[in-house]
């Protein structure tokens, strides 16, 4: 048994080792790191954009939106 936010999990309940828990994080296992890497410019960059959003009125962004924009170059 093993110890994850002061909860004592069974070893068959281990997070992302299990179809029965939910998450809003995702394990990825033999994930390469420069793969993920390359992807944080935009996550700082949708930030941003989340920030600018806010501060105008407009209220949350749809993430989806927000990606296809940065995709496109347009920014």
């Amino acid at each position: 048994m093993i110890t994850m936010n002061a909860i004592q999990w069974p070893k068959k309940w281990i997070l992302g080792e299990t179809d029965n828990f939910v998450s809003n994080e995702v394990i990825v296992k033999g994930l390469d790191f420069n793969k993920v890497v390359q992807h944080l410019p935009f996550l700082f960059k949708a930030q941003e954009l989340y920030s600018q959003a806010e501060k105008s009125g407009l209220g949350e962004l749809d993430m989806a939106a927000v990606y296809h924009y940065l995709e496109k170059g347009e920014h």
